[in-house]
């Protein structure tokens, strides 16, 4: 269920991102909401804290206005969450008059005159402030109310499921008094835990969301999510021939019944353990693939003397783990050729480790070829080009040794990738405080993705200090100008200010 929930990140993170104030005339007049708060991060982008549609005709902007506009949480169950989470946090105890529900004239009659009014007009205040400040989202235009609640019920249950989608500790729902929203980590009570979206569905949901195929980022967006859906579709396909080799194995390596206990559950997490309870299943087919790793990575010892594997068999478990990691927490701008061929030559090693079955193992092989071409193409672009830049300076060192008649200046030189590379992560690098990422570099340059991936990214890696296996050589005079400071993050290597100097940028 986690990679379908990472698949749904980073499909809704291709859609158009509203905030108050909104123009409610860009809002469709039926769909799904699907919210977003600050601070709150899943699957290496914002994380989903809450899903909600409308059940009248055309009334999804209505709805909208009614959590950030309209300061009555008697109209919105959303509203009067938040304001129970602020009471609670504060231990205010008009928390007990803010759960008073004053729809009905019974309960106006009851309440009205017991009811602290101007700290109810506060507190819907503070909920009013909170919800602007904190809280973007993203719509998905659906006209019929049937196919709305099934949806959202489909899409909640995905998000509860996921074991990647935890809130961070300064979340303000840990102040809930609802225990639900503490345990799920969304801003919601009913609809979780139930059946999540299957891979077929999701497919059927990314045909309802991509309605705009016209448009000029829509390739870029569907490239990226394509290649998520395929290479964890291939994470999924992971999990049977796994779940088979430890069903094999592992109740060999316990002298009595309690094999489960013992080398499965004992060694899980506490919330894959929490998850396992929820589940009511003691069967290794209820864990999720991550869960499945770690159990096979906690019983290696035992596992590798059963299955006679020697210590190179180890390093293909970890870095599954890590590849399975990767993915899970993957932005929608995807990876690099280079990136998922390596991950698919993990997953390959591993399938043939536990033996998995022959069809699955050509269809890994399968996926492997067109990010090999890729490859290819992008090293034999960057031959041809480095060829011609030494042709160029060779021709032109004859020319100028054979003449001594005065010329004009002849035109700048075309500069190399790495150099172009070089000075756009300058400039950007002067803009934001000295820290800049690849796609900052590629917009400063004016490419598109696609050529950004086939003729710069791997030249990219080569001038980092820490240049990965696969990166290209940028040249001596581009080697080590770049530090990675945080996954995504860099600055100019002390190498990198040395040149800027050398070149006068």
């Amino acid at each position: 269920m986690s990679e379908i929930c990472q698949q749904l990140h980073a499909l809704f993170s291709r859609l158009p991102r509203y905030r108050f104030p909104f123009n409610e005339l860009a809002i469709p007049r039926n769909g799904i909401y699907v919210l977003f708060e600050k601070g709150e991060c899943a699957h290496g982008g914002d994380r989903i804290v809450r899903v909600g549609t409308h059940t009248g005709d055309n009334q999804l902007c209505s709805r909208l206005k009614e959590h950030f506009m309209q300061e009555n949480k008697d109209r919105s169950i959303f509203r009067k969450n938040i304001g129970r989470a602020i009471l609670r946090r504060a231990k205010d105890s008009f928390l007990k008059q803010w759960e008073w529900d004053l729809t009905t004239r019974k309960a106006k009659e009851k309440y009205l005159p017991l009811l602290d009014r101007e700290k109810q007009r506060q507190v819907e205040k503070a909920v009013t402030r909170y919800l602007r400040e904190n809280f973007t989202f993203v719509v998905i235009r659906m006209e019929k109310a049937h196919e709305r609640l099934q949806w959202e019920r489909k899409i909640i249950s995905t998000v509860s499921w996921c074991q990647e989608c935890g809130p961070s500790l300064h979340w303000l729902g840990w102040h809930s008094p609802k225990k639900k929203i503490r345990e799920s980590g969304l801003w919601l009570v009913n609809g979780l835990y139930k059946d999540g979206l299957s891979w077929a569905e999701l497919e059927e949901l990314k045909k309802i969301v991509w309605v705009k195929a016209d448009d000029p980022n829509f390739k870029e967006g569907e490239e990226a999510c394509d290649m998520h859906y395929e290479f964890t579709k291939l994470l999924n396909g992971l999990l049977q021939p796994l779940i088979s080799c430890l069903e094999e194995i592992l109740p060999q390596l316990s002298n009595n019944d309690n094999w489960w206990k013992d080398n499965v559950f004992d060694n899980l997490t506490v919330k894959q353990q929490r998850k396992v309870k929820q589940k009511g299943t003691p069967s290794l087919s209820s864990l999720d693939l991550a869960a499945l790793l770690r159990v096979l990575d906690k019983n290696w010892h035992h596992i590798s003397s059963k299955m006679d594997l020697d210590l190179e068999a180890r390093n293909y478990v970890k870095e599954m783990q890590t590849v399975r990691n990767r993915w899970a927490h993957a932005d929608a701008k995807g990876f690099s050729p280079d990136d998922v061929y390596r991950d698919l030559d993990t997953l390959e090693r591993l399938a043939l480790l536990i033996k998995a079955k022959e069809t699955f193992i050509r269809e890994i092989r399968s996926a492997k070829i067109p990010y090999l071409k890729r490859i290819l193409a992008s090293l034999s672009a960057y031959s041809a080009n480095e060829d011609k830049e030494t042709s160029r300076k060779k021709t032109e060192s004859q020319e100028s040794a054979s003449s001594d008649i005065h010329k004009p200046e002849s035109p700048p030189k075309p500069k190399t990738h790495a150099h172009q590379i070089f000075e756009a992560a300058v400039i950007v690098s002067r803009r934001g405080n000295g820290i800049f990422t690849r796609d900052q570099v590629r917009q400063q340059i004016g490419i598109n993705h696609h050529k950004w991936k086939s003729g710069y990214t791997a030249i990219f890696q080569g001038m980092r200090d820490d240049a990965p296996n696969g990166a290209l050589d940028p040249g001596l005079r581009f080697r080590n100008v770049f530090h990675r400071i945080q996954r995504g993050k860099y600055q100019l290597s002390k190498d990198g200010k040395r040149l800027v100097d050398e070149l006068g940028i």
